[in-house]
């Protein structure tokens, strides 16, 4: 009967690929690896089930998935969980998602054939599954076999270039987490002596041939024609949540589109939380029950059940393309809330419209004028152009931000590799976490912004409730005294005392100038600003995906500052100043829903 499971556990002996250093033996790990899987009585001796392989995320072990395992079981499906090599009792050493990786889980697809039989398994029905570095993992072994009919990637990545650098501002804390973790004297995993080299090429603004081809292989969209062309279509559920600084919301969408674009079949959700916080509470067995009412595992469910189990059940009426959590002042892991999702059938959604507010002086002027309590004031001649210092006290930190061993770690790490004085990296931890566990958002003040280092541009308040959902952008003209030079920009809803919510932040560097180098490929990330030495020119700064409301009488707000304490600055000299235009060349693009707004789930 299938509600009784049966469970293994198995060391598997991978078969190395047909090279010399394989031949040799340096290359082959044995891995472990769980199964679970519906026993099937003697009635049902012949029945075979859809099979689901998962990986263990970065530094987890078999448990990880211990209690999905069981429900999945007991809802039809064999479930294997192997423990990827370099990890716990995994033979070999981590290299970060490469081909290793890749040709393991392909060898634990031929595991699932040999031993099909046993396990009454279907391996022409497989999907393959994981959390952040296992999900980045599903969705490459998808790409590398056909044998794949199916992938979720819940909190994964789609380029990783995008992931440790977006838009050439390196990820200091996360690149610091990756690096310790993975170290073999932490006992969890044994990190290949050949990852932390390009990690910290990419923190330095190394943008050679060679860390782009290494990025590149790692990267889920630089194999779209192997996962969505050639009539595969492979479907895809991707979910993200909205304050992760790994895997941001905004690399979710992006990766949503190219996949979309490639012709694969994607579902999307975007929830609240930090990194894997959504995925948490149903890893632990609470599911849809205990913290959040979430429908992630549900869909994930319900996502198998379509691809895997076709024609068991009538099917159910097409999922949205994008399910975007709505921003709640009450949201925290301790309350049993109901949260809010924004359905969209498609995306981009004809119901999200961009609308800019251009920089006039030290004001945004709104898109229109209707939605506003007040034109903004004509500038004053004096004020088209902007000019910002160099220096991270900004201002707009909100709370403390932590000078902690751990930043000062990356400045030693990356010392011979960026401009002299890197500045005193700045880590804020707090933020995330306590808004994530408390419900409480970490605000900052308009008195007490800056001037010399940062600017706040502030239209006027809102004469009605503002929705956003989507990736918000800046776009900037701008002139620097210096080659190098890091642009930070920070949307915010102003209150009438004053009082800034940060509802969004993005970071651009600029490492080099001129055009990309022409190795790059269209899958890649471009971050070179084709700009001559001493002149002017656009720099656009993308921010993190956001679905949240901005409340009457509120004034959406634009930051901008030379200093972000999370991303590693492309040049922290105290004599850099760069100017940005203010007459209207400048602009803050925010995604606004309209009057239509969003269903809930």
């Amino acid at each position: 009967r299938s509600g009784l499971l049966g469970a293994q556990s198995h060391t598997l002996r991978q078969h190395t690929p047909d090279s010399p250093a394989a031949r040799s033996g340096l290359l082959g790990a044995r891995l472990k690896a769980v199964v679970a899987y519906p026993k099937a009585g003697a009635a049902e001796a012949t029945r075979r089930f859809p099979v689901v392989v998962l990986c263990n995320s970065w530094v987890m072990n078999w448990w990880e998935y211990a209690v999905k395992q069981q429900e999945w079981a007991a809802a039809g499906y064999v479930v294997l969980m192997y423990v990827a090599r370099g990890w716990w009792e995994s033979e070999g050493e981590v290299t970060a998602a490469g081909p290793l990786e890749v040709d393991d889980a392909r060898r634990v697809l031929d595991t699932v054939e040999t031993r099909a039989a046993d396990w009454h398994a279907d391996p022409s029905r497989i999907a393959t599954a994981g959390v952040s570095y296992g999900g980045g993992l599903a969705v490459l072994t998808a790409a590398a076999d056909s044998r794949v009919t199916a992938a979720v990637s819940l909190s994964g990545w789609g380029n990783i270039n995008r992931a440790l650098a977006g838009q050439g501002a390196p990820n200091l804390f996360w690149y610091e987490v990756l690096k310790l973790s993975g170290s073999p004297w932490v006992g969890m995993g044994r990190l290949s002596k050949s990852v932390s080299p390009h990690f910290r090429a990419i923190l330095a603004g190394n943008r050679s041939e060679e860390v782009v081809g290494w990025c590149r292989t790692r990267s889920p969209e630089a194999h779209l024609q192997d996962l969505c062309g050639g009539g595969r279509a492979t479907p895809v559920l991707l979910s993200n949540n909205a304050e992760d600084r790994l895997f941001a919301p905004d690399a979710a969408l992006l990766y949503r589109q190219a996949l979309h674009g490639a012709g694969c079949r994607v579902e999307t959700m975007i929830h609240e939380g930090i990194h894997a916080m959504a995925e948490l509470p149903g890893m632990l067995g609470f599911s849809d029950a205990v913290a959040t009412s979430s429908p992630l595992w549900s869909r994930v469910l319900a996502f198998l059940d379509a691809n895997l189990k076709p024609g068991a059940a009538p099917p159910p009426p097409p999922p949205p393309a994008l399910s975007f959590q709505l921003r709640q002042p009450e949201a925290s892991v301790f309350k049993n809330y109901v949260p809010v999702y924004l359905d969209f059938d498609s995306w981009p959604s004809p119901r999200v419209q961009p609308s800019s507010y251009r920089l006039r002086g030290d004001a945004l002027a709104p898109p229109q004028a209707r939605d506003v309590a007040a034109p903004s004031p004509p500038p004053k001649a004096e004020e088209c152009t902007r000019r910002l210092a160099y220096g991270p006290d900004t201002g707009f930190s909100g709370g403390a931000p932590l000078h902690t061993a751990l930043g000062r770690g990356v400045a030693r790490e990356v010392s011979r590799n960026v401009p002299p004085r890197l500045s005193p990296p700045q880590v804020p931890l707090l933020s995330p976490f306590v808004s994530a566990a408390a419900g409480v958002q970490i605000k900052s003040y308009r008195r007490a912004i800056n001037s010399s280092s940062a600017a706040l541009f502030v239209a006027p308040p809102q004469a009605a409730p503002l929705r956003v959902c989507g990736i918000p952008n800046a776009t900037f003209h701008a002139s620097s005294s210096m080659d190098r030079f890091q642009l930070a920009a920070r949307v915010f809803s102003m209150a009438p005392n004053g009082e800034l919510e940060l509802l969004s932040f993005g970071a651009r560097d600029v490492w080099h100038r001129g055009p990309d180098p022409p190795y790059l490929r269209p899958d890649d990330v471009r971050d070179n600003w084709d700009v001559p030495a001493g002149g002017a020119g656009e720099v656009v700064v993308r921010m993190a995906a956001l679905c949240t409301d901005v409340p009457a009488g509120n004034a959406v707000a634009l930051g901008l500052s030379l200093h972000d304490p999370t991303r590693a600055a492309a040049n922290s000299d105290v004599a850099l100043r760069v100017d940005v235009g203010c007459c209207g060349a400048s602009a803050l693009w925010l995604p606004v829903v309209g009057a239509s707004g969003g269903a809930a789930l």
